[in-house]
């Protein structure tokens, strides 16, 4: 049978009045089922049409104008829920603080963050199906990492160190370089000396390779969610690159994963070396039945990099640019960042000690965060929130993320980028605001029980980059003052692709 519909799928390109009907049926489904889930969720105030046709065509217009279509809609109805529509489906959004502390505080038993997330990045047809259901790594990264990295810091920044002088050379004169392109080699290869040791972690094929899986499972991902639910395998075989990825990233990691078992069963007898303390180490120790063979643990690990790199990419980029926009912060950093280096070295204590850092990039993150509307949970169930919303089973219900943060109640000049504003709202309350704090005003990370489990270590390594950029760098945009904009695709914010910043070895 899936033979026969590549043979179908060959033969429609191959026919294009084939493919006419075929997509004619196609369209009519599609909107036979957004018309179905537009009368369950009617009572919902929407900016998009009533009409199927008409908002199926405005789902094109939200791909490049999300974030203005979000803003419209929380200005029209600030205290209630409105919905959006996305790909194939229809999404509820929270704006209002006692709903969004609501769907926070959901129980995984009537509405689940995992069926969210799986449809956001297909897991089933990316990263593979026990990624998601069994994600064993999670605490390896909440827990044992982040008890790890007082004694790992010191081999991220070793990394970070090579990683800057291989991408940005330190010189005399004004050099321009477009940052989209480096710093996720700058992130993918100071984040797998933690995961899959030295000197892999400095192989440019490894990173090379690392960097593009990441684009490629995000580019796959996107397609799928325009695809209806019975064509994504057939799809997913035509234009995906990743399962031949995964497939090469074993000439990587396999013979790093052979040698690793000959050095375990060493160190287990007598006199043996110690075990290296990486990410390799600990999935093997905890890895069970098919989880242990050379190509599960593969795929555990471009799961991890796949969350590591975009992620950390994307928020350190964003942080760069408005120091690139402002150098005059430079100097405010630098008081901070010199006196700690020369007490305590670029070490996990010294990190702690960077509070102007730490405030440097937490607004950035504020106000720039990955998605405007994001968290998602799917309703397992039917359920009526505390405005009166009801939603049925089936549901994906997101949260306004700049509801909280664009406050003004919460953030005085919510609009203006503080560098120091954490540190002036600290001195204020007891409550922990560092990066890696979480709060329902604050969602950078997310929050509760699905918060970021990776943010110990992307916080310390966004520390280390940006502290270590800041002591020996100069850095501008041509035009100072002013900031790249933002790309928006649907919810998502990323950093200029195109801009550049001009760096030079720090004068002063």
């Amino acid at each position: 049978m899936f033979e026969f519909c590549i043979e179908l799928l060959r033969s429609c390109l191959e026919n294009p009045l084939l493919l006419l009907g075929i997509g004619t049926i196609l369209y009519l489904a599609v909107l036979s089922y957004l018309t179905g889930e537009a009368r369950k969720l009617k009572h919902i105030p929407s900016a998009y049409s009533n009409i199927a046709a008409i908002s199926f065509i405005q789902t094109w217009w939200y791909f490049f104008q999300g974030k203005k279509l979000v803003d419209a809609s929380f200005k029209k109805w600030p205290r209630s829920m409105f919905r959006i529509q996305e790909a194939l489906g229809w999404t509820v959004v929270a704006s209002d603080r006692k709903v969004i502390t609501e769907v926070l505080r959901l129980q995984d038993i009537s509405f689940s963050a995992n069926q969210a997330n799986e449809e956001l990045v297909q897991l089933k047809h990316t990263l593979g199906s026990a990624i998601l259901n069994n994600p064993y790594h999670l605490p390896l990264l909440s827990n044992r990492l982040r008890r790890s990295l007082a004694h790992l810091v010191p081999d991220v920044h070793d990394e970070i160190t090579n990683a800057f002088q291989t991408y940005i050379p330190l010189t005399e004169d004004w050099t321009p370089i477009k940052c989209s392109s480096i710093v996720p080699k700058m992130v993918c290869q100071a984040s797998n000396r933690i995961f899959v040791g030295y000197p892999l972690c400095r192989n440019p094929e490894f990173t090379e390779f690392s960097t593009r899986f990441t684009f490629d499972v995000f580019t796959v991902a996107f397609i799928l969610r325009f695809i209806p639910d019975f064509l994504r395998p057939l799809v997913n075989q035509i234009i995906s690159t990743v399962p031949n990825r995964r497939r090469k990233a074993l000439k990587f990691l396999g013979p790093l994963l052979d040698a690793r078992r000959k050095q375990n069963e060493e160190s287990n007898g007598p006199g043996g070396a110690e075990k290296p303390d990486d990410m390799i180490t600990w999935l093997m120790e905890i890895a069970k039945g098919e989880e242990t063979t050379n190509e599960a643990l593969t795929d555990r690990l471009l799961a991890i990099n796949f969350g590591a790199i975009h992620t950390t990419s994307v928020t350190f980029t964003h942080a760069l640019y408005y120091l690139a926009a402002f150098p005059m912060y430079a100097e405010i950093l630098r008081e901070e960042i010199d006196v700690v280096v020369k007490e305590h070295g670029w070490t996990k204590g010294g990190l702690d000690q960077m509070k102007r850092v730490d405030s440097f990039l937490k607004e950035s993150q504020r106000l720039n965060p990955l998605q405007n509307v994001g968290l998602g949970r799917v309703a397992l169930q039917d359920h009526t929130f505390c405005d009166g919303t009801f939603v049925p089973r089936g549901t994906t219900v997101r949260i306004n993320i700049h509801s909280p943060h664009f406050d003004g109640s919460l953030y005085e000049r919510p609009d203006e980028f503080d560098p120091l504003r954490f540190i002036k709202m600290q001195e204020k309350t007891t409550r922990n605001l560092d990066l890696t704090s979480t709060s329902e005003e604050y969602l950078g990370f997310g929050h509760g029980r699905h918060a970021c489990p990776g943010r110990y270590l992307a916080a310390s390594e966004l520390k280390l980059m940006l502290a270590y950029l800041t002591a020996h760098y100069d850095a501008k945009f041509a035009n100072e003052g002013s900031r790249p904009a933002d790309l928006w695709i649907m919810t998502s914010c990323m950093p200029s692709y195109t801009a550049e910043v001009l760096f030079r070895k720090r004068k002063n």
